[in-house]
Formats: C-alpha cells, structure tokens, sequence
C-alpha cells in the first residue's frame, strides 16, 4: 500500500546505524571467541553495556526525581499520570 512506501528519514539512519552495528558486534564476537570462552564474552559484553547505558539511566532517573519532586511541592502529590509516563 502507499502508507508502506514512506518514511522517516531518521527511522532510515537509524535502521542503517543498528545494521552496521550488528555487523561489527557478529566481527568482534566471532575474534574474541577465538580467545575466551563463550560464557566469558557473555559476561564482558553485559559489563560493557551496564557501563554504556549508566549514564542515561542516571540521567533519566534524575530527571524523573526532579519532576516528580517540583510537581509534588507545587501541587500537592503527583497525578497518576504523571507518575506512569515515566514507568
């Protein structure tokens, strides 16, 4: 149909991006397993991740006390809305 046809060119980089990064993770992985073990790569590369992704979970999670905090002081308690978006 027509709406299959558009797209986002965002959605398309990105799409591309995660592609690429498929292709260098299937590279690293298969060097690396010539030199560890497979549940020893599986260990590292969850540690890597925990280190990547900590900073935007702090970063989220401060965000989410400080609006949770300013809607609570001006407003009395949060609305159940305001809670769940950030569930």
């Amino acid at each position: 149909s027509a709406s299959e046809l558009r797209f986002d060119a965002v959605g398309f980089v990105a799409a591309v991006m995660n592609n690429c990064a498929d292709c260098v993770q299937n590279v690293m992985s298969k060097r690396m397993l010539a030199h560890m073990k497979p549940t020893q790569l599986q260990f590292y590369t969850s540690v890597a991740a925990l280190l990547l992704q900590t900073p935007f979970v702090l970063r989220d999670a401060t965000g989410f006390v400080r609006s949770w905090l300013g809607s609570h002081r001006s407003h009395g308690a949060p609305e159940d809305q305001d809670v769940l978006y950030h569930v």
